[in-house]
């Protein structure tokens, strides 16, 4: 029972923010007054506007669903359903908004501030235009003013817009930075301000404004190297060791240097395709053929090392390189150790174990991976970020029971998903669910499930094609060593959540010698394959003999097998997890496949999908028979599985999938990276604080592509450490969501 509380605890309670801002009412979303029509003195706004107030006696506008103006063309809000209008037209007269903070600014704290501005088509009849930005127009931090006239008011502020920046009408831009206050500052003002060298430079426009955001930076994102040891130049991964040690003008290893060297074995034999070019590297002291036959020799040293450990020399190569690549200063001592050192180059695709290799390779940037609909989904481009042409695609083939289907569609009743899988496993001691890596919300179907299902005593969940599986065990969360469909952030989820949960995992899929073995025994009994392959029919034999096994040991046991494909034994497929597991312990596996009925790459796409409506995951029933697809094979027609799940077409609040928040469990966390200096595009992820951000899945990644994005993570509650990543860097820091 423990466990189980502590699931559901994990599960239910959430929300909260990354950071404190310090503007109330940053949107404008609460209100006392909903004006219908631009205001005629700076009261009414103040009046209107909980918080806010025009600092001046300009008609600062409050604009809501019911304004209306023959002035002003409207624009949708940045967020929610309000936002502020204000005007400069010239020196004598000039619209600002201001607000008291909810705490004076601290001297010599840095604060990081944004808001988001926008400009109509036209105002008063006349084009906009797009008018430069200035620097006197931005956001002041000073204390509490208040004047009686209209005119423009005279400061610097210390947020401006970055030069050459245009105010573009229909488009809302992003005005942010970074300062150190140098007062106790108690009020902010947006608008433009007058300097008073050069007077004209006035950005004369109507203007839109929402999303007030000032937050106290307590500690910054730091600078992040995944690992000391792994670095990635291009397509080639670097191993850099430091601690190698030689003594002076000599090539024979100390013995401080085993224990680095000794990381370099274990990684190599664990990962047997890996292959090694050693090079070796010296500062500028001695003449250039001496320290060539140095570095050499010293590469020579380690190669030898490597061998004594049992590295197969075929999988290591040697060069020295002098001082020519020096990587420091060699003026002083400090860049001349530097440059004393050995470095290990690899160009296996078998990057298991490396650390920042691993999160390159998984976690790419979205101009480098456009083609790869499954990595997409992985850094949150959903299927809107999908390239039909790109993508290998079967046409749908209708048969006659499709046609069937199609034409008494209308006689299906629509089931909750939930609600009827659930009624249904209940009475099932082995369920069989499919899950795709090209559509995650499939596995935020299991994943909401996960709870209930160990209260229906289901203890066991079987994984296919998943490596190292002890490791989640040992760790309590999913690691790269788990294998490429664990690295999907939600499928990553349903392990960690299983493994908090209570659940025990264990493979489907059989090694090389548990195969090789199926392979004989399915020979032996001369065993009618149909049209399968030898390696499809022992994989299935052996991963119904792994489910066997659990079986044997508990005979009350309860299974869940999450697989890519849900195919029952038809008459064409003989050979299946069903079928074994039928012919060898008596049980009716009970098949649960999954289909979303909207596709944007159509030619593959079931007909009947298109005309289903819903609004939630769904079953289909008309009387005791369930709408499951049909499948046709060398003029056999069969019926593919017992229950079909279908999920809606997907909604994106947020630019976010509406499947990944729908619960409440997970939401939305906009992140400013901005204020930690990052370029674009910029990759955002999220690691539950305690796990080892080198080797741990993430809970959520997104791609942020330029500074206007706010695409939000969408995550639990909890302590996370949040790692970004542009072309260039990585830096990293903590958060806590509550």
């Amino acid at each position: 029972m423990r466990r189980i509380f502590t699931f559901l605890i994990f599960v239910i309670f959430n929300v909260t923010l990354f950071a404190q801002n310090l503007v109330s009412n940053p949107s404008f979303e609460s209100y006392k007054r909903r004006p219908a029509a631009m205001l005629d003195e700076g009261l009414e706004f103040t009046r209107a506007v909980p918080g806010w107030v025009s600092p001046n006696r300009a008609s600062t506008d409050f604009i809501t669903p019911r304004f209306r103006s023959s002035k002003v063309q409207l624009v949708e809000p940045h967020d929610g359903k309000n936002m502020v209008g204000a005007v400069v037209q010239g020196a004598h007269w000039a619209e600002y908004l201001s607000i008291k903070l909810r705490e004076p600014l601290e001297i010599g704290k840095k604060y990081y501030v944004e808001f988001w501005i926008n400009a109509p088509q036209s105002y008063n009849k006349n084009v906009t235009g797009t008018p430069l930005f200035n620097d006197h127009f931005g956001l002041l931090f000073d204390k509490r003013l208040y004047f009686t006239n209209t005119k423009i008011i005279t400061a610097k502020p210390q947020i401006i817009a970055p030069p050459e920046t245009r105010l573009q009408a229909n488009l809302w831009q992003k005005i942010n930075g970074s300062f150190t206050a140098d007062q106790t500052a108690t009020h902010i003002y947006i608008g433009q301000f007058l300097d008073t060298n050069n007077p004209t430079n006035i950005i004369e426009a109507y203007y839109f404004l929402d999303d007030i955001f000032v937050e106290k930076i307590d500690k910054e994102a730091e600078k992040f190297e995944p690992s000391k040891t792994y670095q990635i130049k291009g397509t080639v991964a670097s191993i850099v060791m430091e601690n190698i040690y030689f003594e002076t003008d000599k090539y024979k290893l100390l013995p401080e240097s085993f224990t680095e060297l000794n990381k370099l074995v274990k990684i190599m034999k664990e990962n047997p395709s890996m292959t090694i070019n050693i090079k070796g590297h010296t500062d500028s002291d001695g003449g250039t053929d001496h320290n060539q036959t140095l570095s050499e020799n010293r590469a020579n040293s380690v190669h030898d090392y490597l061998v004594d450990q049992g590295i197969d020399k075929v999988r290591l190569s040697h060069e020295g390189h002098g001082a020519s690549q020096a990587v420091a200063d060699n003026s002083t001592s400090q860049g001349k150790q530097k440059n004393r050192r050995v470095e290990f180059v690899t160009k296996s695709q078998d990057t298991i174990g490396q650390g920042i290799i691993l999160t390159d390779l998984a976690y790419g940037f979205s101009q480098n991976i456009k083609n790869n609909a499954i990595k997409l989904a992985k850094i949150g481009k959903d299927e809107r970020s999908w390239n039909c042409n790109k993508i290998a695609q079967q046409p749908f083939k209708m048969s006659r029971e499709t046609q069937q289907q199609m034409n008494t569609l209308g006689e299906f009743k629509p089931l909750v998903a939930r609600n009827f899988i659930l009624s249904k496993t209940n009475l099932s001691q082995v369920v069989q669910i499919q899950t795709s890596a090209l559509h995650p919300e499939h596995q935020m179907f299991i994943l909401e499930l996960l709870g209930e299902w160990y209260q229906q005593g289901f203890r066991y969940i079987g994984l296919e094609k998943i490596e190292k599986i002890n490791s989640i065990s040992e760790l309590g969360y999913p690691t790269f060593e788990n294998g490429e469909p664990f690295q999907q952030p939600i499928f990553g989820e349903i392990i960690r959540q299983g493994q908090l949960a209570g659940f025990q995992f264990f493979s489907l899929s059989p090694t090389k010698d548990e195969l090789e073995k199926a392979k004989t025994i399915l020979q032996k009994q001369k065993f009618n394959i149909g049209n399968q392959s030898k390696d499809e029919a022992a994989i299935n034999w052996a991963g119904a003999m792994n489910i066997n096994r659990i079986l044997k040991k508990d005979k009350n046991a309860k299974v869940l097998l999450l697989t890519n494909d849900i195919i029952e034994n038809k008459d064409s497929h003989p050979s299946t997890i069903a079928f074994w597991l039928k012919k060898y312990s008596q049980i009716n596996l009970l098949s649960i496949g999954q289909s979303n009925i909207y596709s944007p790459c159509p030619e593959p796409q079931n007909p009947i999908l298109k005309r289903i409506k819903i609004s939630k995951p769904t079953v289909l029933q008309k009387r005791n028979i369930i709408l499951v697809p049909y499948e046709r094979e060398q003029k056999q027609t069969f019926q593919t599985h017992d229950i079909e799940v279908f999920h809606p077409r997907n909604t994106f609040p947020n630019n976010r999938p509406q499947y990944l928040s729908k619960t409440g469990i997970r939401r939305p966390h906009q992140l400013n990276i901005d204020k930690y200096k990052m370029s674009y595009p910029c990759l955002v992820l999220a690691y539950k604080k305690g796990e080892d951000v080198n080797k741990a899945i993430p809970i959520d990644v997104i791609e942020l592509a330029d500074n206007q994005d706010v695409t939000p993570l969408i995550l639990p509650n909890g302590d996370y450490e949040i790692v970004l990543r542009d072309k260039t860097k990585r830096k990293k820091m903590e958060a806590k969501i509550r």
